[in-house]
């Protein structure tokens, strides 16, 4: 095997094993701690977190009724609200898509306004530097045509008419 498979080999293996480590450190880490909460009015009616790996009670409660009802209570309004917050974010973001289409329209209709614009300009321009019928080349190449075969014809009759007759 080649040196660079054999470093690439070395360093898998230092990785894995690194790992391993890493891993073992870990799980020797404490739990953090979660403080409980109690209920301002009854002291006696508190929550105690359960943190993952302890071991819950099989009998008794982790909650009392009344601090398991204010719970449901104060979760419930918090859906809602949260209900209410997100179709109120939904409803601007919404309201903003609009808008920003309406915009987009705008441009694109000024654009092409813009552009009829230019055309219609250059159809002007064009018009205006076209040459007149009289200057146009087929004009020019028939009329020249015409007159260099008058004048021919012309010269041609006047030498006949002056020779004269024998």
């Amino acid at each position: 095997m080649s040196r660079f498979t054999m470093f690439l080999l070395a360093l898998g293996v230092a990785l894995v094993l690194f790992l391993f480590v890493v891993r073992g450190v870990a799980h020797c880490a404490p739990q953090p701690t979660v403080p409980g909460s109690c209920d301002p009015v009854d002291q006696k009616s508190c929550v105690q977190p359960l943190l993952e790996g302890e071991v819950a009670p099989f009998s008794g409660q982790l909650l009392t009724p009344r601090r398991a009802a204010r719970l449901a209570v104060e979760a419930g309004s918090c859906k809602e609200a949260t209900a209410i917050e997100v179709e109120r974010v939904a409803d601007v973001w919404q309201l903003r898509l609009e808008t920003e289409q309406r915009l987009r329209k705008n441009d694109q209709d000024a654009h092409q306004l813009e552009v009829d614009l230019l055309m219609k300009r250059m159809a002007q321009m064009e018009e205006a530097l076209s040459p007149h019928w009289y200057e146009r080349p087929v004009f020019v190449a028939t009329m020249a045509s015409v007159v260099t075969v008058a004048t021919v014809v012309l010269a041609t009759w006047i030498i006949d008419s002056s020779i004269p007759a024998h």
